[in-house]
């Protein structure tokens, strides 16, 4: 009821993107093939990736701008996969060299020798948010592929509300650009509505259009967790992964 229309035009969207904070979605490679991957990693996988052009521009535009991060979260996919992983933190301990206080943090599934390994070269200053994954039945997870805008639950819901992912998590940065969050940018890359910001927004941009387009298709939007090993998907995501392997297919 929250998310409403009518009670958002009096009271509000229910959640606003966290300003102070932001994670950069670094790779979308993995592997592991987690269920409800809300990067889609194992429902349509690819190894696109951020270049550490693009992360010095962040750090760049955000030293010129006076920014002050609270915290900066490296993640993906799986960000020990990338492998210009130890220059892009580089460029975000450039970053906390000029703002000591931001915590600047790696989000790992840590189920892989290969992704331990790396971690044990990581430079001072980096911390390690390990979620101790042993593969794609660990856990629920929310049913991120139930879009709510197939669900008639949510034929009033007013999508500029967000969830608790836009609020907790900050906006996202990913190799397309700027988003509400960065689940956002894993579902532009599969739907392509190439609604990305292309560099940082101000901080008076509500990102409103963004959120309308893609938390209609988020299953975050209104949580509902799965139990492991089952599959659940609406028509929103069944049409999705259909276009989205036929054009891979053309390539």
């Amino acid at each position: 009821m929250r998310a409403d229309r009518r009670i958002t035009r009096w009271l509000g969207p229910r959640h606003r993107a966290a300003a102070p904070r932001i994670e950069l979605d670094i790779t979308w490679a993995c592997d592991l093939r987690c269920f409800h991957c809300n990067r889609s990693c194992e429902q349509a996988p690819t190894g696109a990736s951020m270049t550490v052009a693009q992360v010095r521009a962040f750090v760049d535009d955000s030293l010129a701008r006076g920014k002050r991060w609270e915290r900066i979260r490296v993640l993906g996919g799986e960000p020990t996969l990338h492998p210009q992983l130890h220059a892009i933190l580089a460029e975000l301990l450039r970053y906390r060299a000029a703002v000591p206080e931001v915590v600047v943090e790696i989000a790992t599934h840590g189920a892989t020798e290969r992704a331990r390994a790396v971690l044990q070269t990581l430079p001072p200053g980096v911390a390690v948010d390990d979620s101790h994954k042993v593969g794609p039945e660990q856990g629920a997870f929310d049913a991120f592929n139930r879009a709510p805008a197939d669900d008639p639950r949510h034929r009033r819901s007013d999508f500029r509300s967000g969830c608790g992912v836009t609020e907790h998590c900050g906006i996202g940065l990913g190799p397309r650009g700027y988003y509400p969050c960065a689940v956002a940018g894993g579902i532009d890359r599969v739907v392509g509505l190439d609604r990305a910001r292309a560099a940082l927004p101000d901080d008076d941009d509500d990102l409103h259009d963004q959120l309308a387009a893609f938390c209609r298709r988020c299953g975050h939007f209104d949580p509902e967790p799965v139990a492991p090993g089952r599959r659940s998907r609406s028509a929103t995501w069944v049409a999705a992964y259909a276009r989205w392997a036929a054009e891979l297919r053309r390539r």
